[in-house]
This record gives C-alpha cells, structure tokens and sequence, in this order.
C-alpha cells in the first residue's frame, strides 16, 4: 500500500509530500512497508543506502533518526546522526529538536554540571526548539514533541514552571491529537498542587489599545509569540517600547515572552516597570507584584541548608542504651525507612528522631499544640563493618545543628569539642521563601488527645507566625512585622508577599488564607470580586475572591471545572455545597452528581465528611444504574481511616459477596486489604496483623486522588491501587 501523498512529508517541514519530497515517494513507500512488515532492520538499511546516494538528503536523515529513537535507542548513533543533520540543515525543524534531545541527554549521562552550566544548556535547548518550531508546519513531529517533553522534565526539575508549561501548550496547540502522555502532564503541571497558583496560571499576551499607533508592529510580535518565538518576540517588544514610552499593554506582554523563555530576572523587571504605569488596574498591578516576586532571583537569595554530621561510636551497645533512654528520642519503626537507610549492604541499628520538648511519659497526656514535640534532628545508627567503625548520622537544618550535637555529645560521653568526626558536609539547600511550607521541622509527632483539625489549626498558625517575624529578601531582608507600608509602591509589595505567602501555604492550609494574615499586619483586607458581573477569562488565582451563590449555573460550572483541573481543592468543596444547594443543578448540566460526590471525596480533609460524599456518590451511581463496586471500596478505605472494623467488615463481606466481579473491584480490594496488614502480598490473611490502628491505611486525601471533571464519564476499570496515588480524570 502507497503512503497517501497529501500526508505531511517526513522530512520536517510541515509540506504534504507531493510538493515536498514526491519523487523519494518510491523510497518512502519501501521503507513504510519494511516496518509495517517489523523488518526495522532491513527498513534502516534500506535508509542508509538511500542516504549513501544523497547524504544530506532532509527526508533519510529525518527517516533515519526516528528509526534511531524509535526502535534502537542507539545515543551514539542518533547523535552523530542528528550533528550531521544540523550541519547541512540547520533550518530544518527535525535537526533542531534532534540536536536539542542530544544535547539533553549529554547533560542528563555525563559529567553532573553546576547550576551555571546546566542552565546554559537548557537555555540553548530552548534556543534549538524555538528554531524547530519556527521551521516546522502546522503539526509538529513526533521528534519535535519529544525534545520538548526532555526540555519541560528539566525546565521542571530547575522550577521554570511558567517556562515548562509554555512549551509543554505550544506542543499541545500543534498536534492534532496530542499524545497521552503530553496531555497528562500538562495537567501534571497545571494541577501540581505544590507550586503556587500564579506559577501554573497560563500567560497570554493582552489586546492592544485600539488605535494605538505601534498596534501593526504588535500584531506582528503576536504572531512570532502564537509560532513559539518567545526570545524574538521579547526582542521586538523592547525595542517598541523604547519608541512607544509608558505603554502598559506592551510592557505586560514583554514581562510575558521573558517568562516563557525562561528571564525570569527581565520578566521580574517588566512587571515592575508595567504596574506603575497610568491606567493600570489596581488588581492587575498586585498580580504583576505577586509574579515577579514568585520569578525574581532575588527573592529567593537566603538559603537554609541541611546538614549531614557522622560520628565515629566505639562502645555501640552503651551508646544505643543511653539513646534509649533520652525522652527526647522517638525510634522509627519504619521498614520503608530502614530499608532506605541501608548502607554498602548493612542495615543501621537504628532510626530515630530528636524532638525539642521531652515526649508525653502516658498515652493520657494532655498538652496543648504549642506543648507538644517537633522534630529536631534525624539520626541513624549503624554497628561497625567490616572496612568501617560504628557510626551515628546526624541530618538537621543548620539552625538546629547546634543543640543536636550537644545532645550527640551526651550520648557519646564527651564534650562536643572532642567529639569524634568522621564526615560533615551539606546534602540539601533551598532558599527559605521555598521552605515557607514545609512542615517537616514544624509538625507535632504526638497529638495526645488534639483532633486533626486542631493539629492543622495549631500548624497553620504556627507557620503564619513565624513568616510574619521573619525576613523575607523580597521585602529588603525586612520581617513583613517591620516593613513599612508607607508608600503606594511598599503597600503593594507587602499585600503581594502575603499573596505569595497564602499561595505557597494553600494546599496544607486547604484555603486561602491571604486576608487573615493582612488582619494580623493591619492590612487592607483584598475585597471580594462582583461575581454578578463576573466575565471570563478571570485569572486563577483570583477565584478565591468570589461569590458563587451570586454566579449562573453556566459559570459555576466553568469555575468548577477550572478548580478540578487546578486541584483546588476549597473550591471544590465550596461549589459542591452551592451546586447541593441548587434545585436546578441536576436537570440544567448534563453531570452526573456521583462525579460531583466522588470529586468531594478526593477535595475534602475530614474523613467524617468523605464518608458523607462516599456514600452520596454511592446512592447517586444506583439511581443513574452505574455499577458502585469501586466506590464502595473507597468507602471501605475511608472506614479503615476512622478506625470503624465492625462497620469495614460488614462492607467488606458485601463487596466480596455482590460488586467482587465487577471490573477493578477485586484488585482495588486486595490492594487495599494488604495496605491495612490483613493479608499478606499472595493474598493469605494475616493471622497476627501488625499492632497499631486500621487507620494507618492512607486516607483518601493523603495523595493525588482521583478527581473526575464534569465532562468525563465515570471511569472504568482502572489499574490504579486503593489508596495509591491515583489518576486525574480532566477535560478532552
């Protein structure tokens, strides 16, 4: 069978063969039915004695590297291919993204670079890309999807959200019918609930001014921006802004190609320069701050290191004897964490945390939340090897290195000044605008008798006071306390820095928490937005400001599906109980309230409340005739979680008894019961199950739960674990 000559040719650029490489057409057909055929070699071969007659020829080179990446993964050969491309067709699209997917992989396989060097590689990828979308057609190729895919992981792993998630749209909008795994992580991305909101809120240019003078060259800028010509465009953008002076439209559409190329220190720039000028909207000022402080360099200069010390022990058994008995020592009885700590073969003796306050001596203790222990240090204890001493690892924030070693000394039998030190060095740094969040060093480990919602009370107020007393290098080294709001321009630096500060602390404290911390420094509260006169596009992180009892059913439904792709989980709950709330809602949206149940499920922190959903969703599926195994198996993890065994066996007896051959439910089931230590990993019970509650089996909430969108169905069987990280169900 001939290939269809109005397909795009494979040589990159985007043409239909018969007015591209018609008369290779022969060769094409030969090499397609070779593969069609499986005969991958015999299909290369034929490639490179067509190559043998035309060496430089676009269409065999570009042949020749997908045979390359798609079935050998041959990195010698695919990069000598793809520099012999590049050489004799630095235009072509294929070259670019093969020379970038090289260049990417040298970084990822050699020498480990510094953050200098691995930068200037990335921003020369970039560079190669934004050729290879310059050159290529409406659809980009497969290669050029892949180089960008290599470019977003890195871009990810260096935080250049805004910059990863604008090439990851740009492959988007150029393929028909977007890869699997390029749409999901899109929606990785954008629902990647550990970045804040204003880093995963797409960027577009703004309109220009109607009769503005510069509005040709402009329209010309937005073209290079819509083909990925984001440096191009920033390019062109300056140098009219310095014939145009004081345009605010120009200058926000600059702050945005420098951010999706990746200068976030020039885009952190733009936005300053845009948000003092005439006629630009408070609001609007107040997110451009917001942005170039989450952007700027600058903010992020303070680093808090953690600090690894390792001291030598010479009478182990008397030293694991004094640790014993420290009441500031709580051992993990963790196997995933003992199995982590394993060292050349030999496991430690050992796993245990220091807390800053003395442990509870009685189950019956009862403290308040400022009473309760933190952690303080982390230490593993190995015995002695056979090419190396006994040894107890210290892990700590610097801030608190000093009184852990004290204490090491204690356990020792020295003074700290003649402690025996084998190794000391930093093994993670990261800057402390970074760590506002984190609740490693924060968090209790005992909760006596205080209620989860009392332990995140406590945590949450814990984490506002000491950001608020702390100083912040976006506010010139000031505590947000001491910084003076006392020109229009300061005001708004310390209303965006508390943004910033709700935002990063969104998902722990499960809401926005922005104007509770402005009442706190005596700021003007952000008033709620006009949701009656609410108009798309809003920006994201601006849905926190609304009304939704004042919004149509048809703006409710946008907002929620927006929530669910953001995983904003307050919201979710907050339109639920609107949604609940409206008569009309089932007969006017074609959702089923199931999907809006199972999505609360997922949304809510309370398990008291996921057993009220769950079983919402479960009554709902019956009535519309949808199978409910699955779902009662999700109640069933959600009993595990309250500590309810009577009530788990009983749903556990009818769901072997009723749903157990319905699709996903027997392997959902199984997963979960081995999570809970009932059987064992073949499936036999577990005739003396470990000690400690059912609940230990992760709630629902604890990872990416499954949060289906309005316009999906309700999923199939999947292969997704109970209780494990689960899928995201997201629009078409």
């Amino acid at each position: 069978m001939s290939i269809d000559p109005y397909a795009v040719c494979p040589c990159g650029r985007g043409k239909k063969i018969k007015f591209c490489c018609r008369d290779a057409q022969h060769d094409l057909d030969k090499v397609l039915r070779l593969l069609n055929a499986e005969q991958h070699q015999q299909a290369m071969r034929t490639v490179d004695q067509c190559l043998a007659n035309q060496p430089d020829r676009e269409l065999f080179l570009a042949l020749k590297l997908h045979l390359i990446y798609g079935e050998n993964d041959n990195w010698d050969e695919f990069g000598a291919t793809a520099r012999r491309f590049w050489k004799a067709h630095p235009d072509n699209p294929i070259a670019a993204a093969s020379l970038c997917m090289m260049r990417l992989h040298e970084l990822a396989s050699g020498d480990e670079l510094d953050d200098a060097g691995t930068i200037a590689v990335v921003r020369e990828c970039g560079q190669l890309l934004q050729r290879a979308y310059a050159a290529s057609g409406e659809e980009y190729d497969v290669l050029v999807v892949s180089a960008t895919l290599m470019l977003v992981r890195l871009l990810y792993i260096y935080k250049n959200h805004l910059t990863a998630q604008a090439y990851l749209a740009q492959v988007v909008a150029h393929r028909q019918k977007p890869d699997e795994s390029v749409l999901s992580l899109h929606y990785d991305i954008l629902g990647d609930s550990r970045v804040p909101l204003p880093l995963r809120s797409p960027l577009s240019l703004p309109e220009c001014p109607p009769n503005a003078g510069w509005k040709k060259d402009y329209e010309a800028a937005k073209r290079l921006h819509a083909r990925g010509q984001w440096m191009r465009t920033a390019e062109e953008l300056e140098a009219l802004s310095r014939r145009y002076l004081g345009e605010a439209a120009m200058h926000k559409a600059i702050a945005v190609a420098r951010t999706k190329n990746g200068d976030k220190g020039l885009a952190a720039a733009a936005l300053r320069r845009y948000q003092v000028l005439d006629g630009v909207d408070p609001d609007d000022a107040l997110d451009a701050e917001v942005l170039a402080q989450l952007l700027d360099p600058k903010s992020y200069t303070t680093i808090v290191p953690t600090l690894m010390h390792e001291y030598r022990v010479d009478d182990i058994d008397q030293v694991q004897e004094r640790i014993l008995s420290d009441r500031h020592v709580l051992v993990v009885d963790d196997e995933q964490v003992l199995a982590s700590a394993i060292r050349n073969g030999i496991r430690p003796k050992l796993a245990f945390t220091l807390t800053d306050l003395p442990l509870a001596k009685s189950a019956e203790a009862n403290r308040s939340f400022e009473e309760l222990p933190t952690k303080m240090a982390e230490f593993i204890l190995f015995g002695k090897q056979t090419d190396a001493p006994a040894s107890i690892e210290l892990f700590a924030p610097e801030a608190n290195i000093e009184r852990s070693v004290s204490r090491v000394a204690s356990w020792l039998g020295v003074s700290v000044g003649d402690l025996p030190l084998l190794k000391q060095e930093s093994i993670n740094s990261e800057s402390a605008a970074e760590l506002v969040a984190n609740i490693h060093w924060r968090a209790p480990v005992e909760s006596d008798s205080l209620s989860p919602s009392q332990i995140y009370d406590g945590l949450i107020d814990r984490i506002c006071q000491e950001w608020i007393h702390s100083p912040l290098d976006s506010l010139d080294g000031k505590s947000p306390r001491e910084f003076k709001p006392d020109t229009p321009a300061n005001t708004r630096r310390l209303q965006a820095a508390v943004e910033v500060f709700a935002f990063r602390l969104l998902d722990l404290a499960g809401r926005h928490i922005g104007n509770e911390v402005r009442r706190e420094l005596n700021l003007p509260e952000l008033a709620p937005l006009d949701s009656g006169d609410f108009q798309d596009p809003l920006p994201v992180h601006r849905i926190f400001r609304l009304n939704f009892t004042l919004l149509n059913d048809d703006d409710l439904m946008h907002l929620y599906a927006t929530a669910v792709t953001y995983r904003l989980k307050s919201i979710i709950m907050e339109i639920t109980r609107e949604i609940e709330r409206r008569p009309s809602w089932p007969q006017s949206r074609k959702m089923a309230m199931s999907v809006v149940y199972l999505n609360a499920v997922a949304a809510t922190n309370s398990d008291d409340e996921a057993l009220l959903y769950i079983n919402k969703a479960v009554t709902c599926a019956k009535e519309d005739g949808e199978p409910i195994g699955k779902l009662l198996v999700q109640k069933l993890n959600i009993l595990f979680a309250l500590g309810n065994p009577n009530e788990a066996t009983t749903l556990l007896d009818q769901i072997v008894r009723d749903h157990i051959h319905e699709p996903g439910v027997r392997d959902n089931v199984f997963s979960l019961l081995r999570q809970a230590g009932l059987i064992t990993q073949d499936g036999r019970p577990v005739h003396s199950p470990a000690t400690g509650p059912v609940g230990a089996v992760p709630k629902p909430y604890d990872s990416e739960a499954a949060i289906w969108t309005p316009e999906s169905e309700l999923p199939q069987a999947s292969s997704t674990e109970a209780g494990s990280a689960s899928k995201l169900w997201l629009p078409d």
